[in-house]
């Protein structure tokens, strides 16, 4: 009930500047909850998915899926948000915009478990579903918010309103990392552990650099070694996982 008290105290708010012919300001809306709310919503879900999505065609190499297929993938996903943009007003429409966005975000999620179940168990289906599910959800969200912002915040400031809780999703994508990961086995009786614990460090690093991370930024936050005594020469397996904030140009 606070929360429906707070909101018709912004709609009083806002009725009242319409009344003086103002329209909704730009320091009005900064003290709305609707405001500040959508900024939100933008900014978290820029943090997540370009957390995902610019480290993804590595990722696919790295399970063991060729180039041409990852970056295909990759493609795909970007291709199907045009369907979910395309789509987002008609299916908010019939069903509503919060069962809408529930709904997206609950996909964007699912489509994270199966990157993760991917990690134990590469597979074709499993790459199809991701694609399928994350892309369709990807870009449900940004014609809602847009659609709230321009009749909640109606009037002559309305494109700065919006442009400000926009600036929510630059801000969002920007502070993204990206990641790299080294999972090899290495014979500790042709090599010396520390020169494999380098070459393994060094490699993650790489792969971090090429996602596009900022060479500053990057760091080891993850390494595990797993002795193989099943394996002649003395194998380890060495697994290094490396992390650096994404470079905005």
């Amino acid at each position: 009930w606070r929360r429906f008290v707070a909101g018709l105290q912004d709609s009083v708010s806002g009725m009242r500047e319409r009344a003086a012919g103002e329209g909704w300001t730009v320091r009005a809306a900064l003290r709305s909850r609707t405001f500040w709310a959508l900024v939100q919503v933008f900014f978290f879900t820029a943090t997540a998915m370009f957390a995902v999505l610019v480290q993804a065609v590595v990722y696919f190499i790295d399970l063991g899926f060729s180039p041409i297929t990852a970056a295909g993938a990759f493609g795909v996903t970007g291709m199907l948000s045009v369907v979910s943009v395309s789509m987002s007003g008609l299916v908010s429409e019939r069903y509503g915009y919060r069962n809408t966005v529930s709904a997206s975000f609950a996909g964007t999620a699912a489509g994270v478990a199966i990157l993760a179940l991917m990690s134990v168990w590469p597979s074709a289906p499993l790459l199809a579903a991701f694609v399928l599910v994350f892309g369709l959800c990807m870009g449900v969200r940004g014609p809602i918010v847009s659609s709230i912002a321009t009749r909640r915040f109606a009037g002559p400031k309305v494109a700065t309103i919006y442009g400000l809780i926009y600036a929510a999703n630059a801000i969002g994508a920007a502070i993204a990392q990206v990641g790299g990961e080294v999972d090899r086995i290495f014979s500790l009786d042709a090599i010396p552990r520390d020169k494999a614990l380098e070459q393994a460090k060094e490699e993650a690093q790489t792969r971090v650099l090429e996602s596009g991370a900022v060479p500053d930024t990057v760091e080891i936050v993850d390494v595990e070694e797993v002795p193989l005594a099943y394996l002649p020469g003395n194998a380890t397996r060495i697994r290094v996982k490396a992390v650096g904030t994404l470079a905005v140009d």
